[in-house]
């Protein structure tokens, strides 16, 4: 089967992520830079993230394949 490649956007980011392609089928993970679990679930793009502290935080992906991007919050 074929890989689909997953872009993450805007990194710096603000309020909101966004994923393209946005697969509902993918599970979103995203992990402060403790290690702490900050949000879970199907629909990452409509969450709001803007009362999070500015730092560094990690997504995983799981899906198809799975991806870990780095994204810094401004």
């Amino acid at each position: 089967h074929l890989e689909r490649a997953i872009r993450v956007f805007l990194n710096p980011f603000k309020p909101h992520i966004r994923i393209e392609p946005n697969d509902p089928t993918d599970l979103y993970q995203l992990f402060d830079s403790f290690g702490h679990q900050i949000f879970i679930g199907h629909d990452i793009s409509n969450e709001d993230f803007s009362e999070l502290p500015p730092g560094l935080y990690f997504l995983n992906v799981t899906g198809t394949n799975r991806t870990m991007f780095r994204l810094l919050k401004i």
